[in-house]
């Protein structure tokens, strides 16, 4: 499957793979990314302004719908829970993180 020319979101942008990974749809040929991420813009490794960056909460769904409409080609969800970010602590005191994930694909699959 090609990419090129799709419109692509990546969940988990601000982190070290996710921002890696936008940076290569960039140069891919992609028609367009929305780079999505729960810490502050401030605390993601990688910020790129030809891309549509977004601060949201995939554990809620009206953040998932808003990440995921429009989006046509992909999902890339690059989310993790290692401690390598104040924000961490935060987001520590969730049982889980597989609601997060499973908001993302619901989201998607109902849009």
């Amino acid at each position: 499957m090609t990419l090129k020319g799709k419109r692509v979101l990546v969940c988990g942008a601000g982190g070290f793979i996710g921002g890696h990974l936008v940076k290569n749809l960039i140069s891919s040929g992609v028609a367009s990314v929305r780079a999505v991420d729960i810490k502050p813009k401030a605390e993601w490794r990688q910020v790129f302004p030809a891309v549509e960056n977004l601060v949201l909460d995939l554990s809620e769904k009206l953040d998932c719908l808003q990440a995921i409409i429009g989006n046509e080609a992909a999902i890339a969800h690059c989310d993790g829970m290692a401690r390598t970010s104040p924000w961490i602590e935060r987001e520590m005191n969730h049982s889980s993180r597989l609601p997060h994930h499973a908001g993302v694909l619901e989201s998607y699959a109902t849009a």
